[in-house]
């Protein structure tokens, strides 16, 4: 795999090397995998990679045989999650599980990417944009039937710069990313619309590769002018100031509805993903999974703080006053969580133009078709519509 640290001079973390192990030691995720994809690394010439990335498996019949009205379970991989847990644990999913026939056999794993490319899962969580990479490396056709999350990724800076805006910010300057695909295609469009060039070559702004949980330190260090992160991987960091967000304290998702989708809550991490023959062939168990998550979006509202202090290692706290300023940034600021789960033609509409940024920045071919999206009625569970049209092949 790559070398994501090339660019990182050493030399600052010799008196700290806990950090630099994080730095060197990163976990695999999808997120790694669709960095090799981007470098233009087929996800099946990941196989040994993949062999050796593993996965527990949790459901909420504690190992049960599927539910009486299912043959075969719905099997859906999703890394930890404190919605889910919350879920299984009050025995939600059991109960609605009961009361459909249906059967959810979840599998957690880091690496849903490889988990769900290698066949393994029928449902699983993915950013609208990686659908597209899986879709061009696998060649496999997918929908998307319901959205969870949006893209907390934030760009950080050192406060005392006065750093706000991609105008702001040194030229040359660095900027680190965990990532040269995802959600970097936001930012390089975001840069060129305020006249700056983010790419991986020196000269204006330089993208260098660092994890999420590290870049704090590179900006504090000075080694970057500023750096990709997110409120889970620097709750200290923003608690005590030591460093700010870029563009008011915006996320990505909240950049991507001010600059390129007005009044559009997308650019999402977490859509749930199927696979055009599992959506055809299964429409009730499609419709019952979203029916869970559904609720599990309305617990998340009812309970959010129980939630964030039920599972602090989802929510990047480790104290009760980190705890209080998570749950004050969430309640008070910006939330990743959607009001529901359920998309209709309007929302669908807005965020294929996270596609159109793909095909801009030459990730996916002019001529490659769009992965199906679907709305779905949450009374009945029947499409009624799909963008493209045909997902149901009808």
């Amino acid at each position: 795999m790559k070398d994501y640290t090339s660019h990182i001079d050493p030399a600052p973390f010799r008196d700290d090397p806990d950090l630099l192990r994080r730095l060197m030691e990163r976990r695999v995720s999808r997120r790694d995998l669709l960095k090799a994809a981007g470098a233009g690394a087929g996800v099946f010439a990941l196989s040994p990679l993949l062999a050796a990335c593993g996965s527990s498996s949790s459901s909420s019949g504690g190992g049960a045989s599927p539910a009486s009205g299912s043959s075969t379970p719905i099997r859906f991989v999703f890394a930890p999650d404190p919605v889910w847990n919350w879920l299984e644990t009050k025995g939600i999913v059991t109960e609605m599980e009961k009361a459909s026939g249906f059967h959810i056999e979840r599998n957690e794993s880091n690496d849903e990417f490889a988990f769900f490319a290698g066949g393994h899962a029928d449902v699983v969580s993915m950013g609208s944009y990686e659908v597209p990479i899986l879709e061009k490396e696998t060649g496999v056709k997918t929908v998307t039937f319901a959205k969870y999350n949006m893209s907390k990724d934030e760009l950080a800076v050192d406060p005392a710069k006065g750093y706000n805006t991609f105008q702001d910010l040194p030229k040359p300057g660095k900027v680190s990313l965990d990532s040269p695909t995802n959600s970097a295609y936001a930012w390089m469009a975001l840069a060129a619309s305020q006249g700056r060039t983010l790419s991986s070559k020196a000269g204006d702004l330089q993208l260098i590769i660092a994890d999420f949980a590290v870049s704090p330190e590179l900006i504090i260090k000075g080694q970057i002018d500023a750096g990709g992160t997110a409120y889970v991987n620097a709750v200290k960091y923003l608690m005590d100031k030591k460093i700010k967000v870029m563009y008011d304290g915006m996320s990505i998702s909240q950049i991507f509805e001010k600059f390129f989708a007005p009044g559009h809550k997308g650019w999402m991490s977490n859509n749930f993903v199927t696979t055009q023959k599992y959506y055809q062939g299964h429409p009730k168990e499609v419709a019952f999974f979203t029916s869970v998550w559904e609720r599990g979006i309305k617990e998340f509202w009812a309970h959010m703080p129980d939630i964030i202090h039920a599972y602090p290692a989802d929510f990047g706290w480790q104290t009760e006053q980190e705890y209080q300023w998570v749950l004050d940034h969430l309640t008070n600021g910006w939330n990743e969580f959607v009001d529901t789960v359920y998309m209709d033609e309007k929302w669908i509409q807005a965020e294929d133009k996270v596609f159109a940024l793909l095909q801009q920045y030459g990730q996916v071919p002019k001529d490659q078709a769009r992965p199906f999206y679907v709305a779905l009625d949450p009374a009945t569970g029947k499409e009624t519509y799909s963008f493209p049209a045909g997902a149901s092949g009808s």
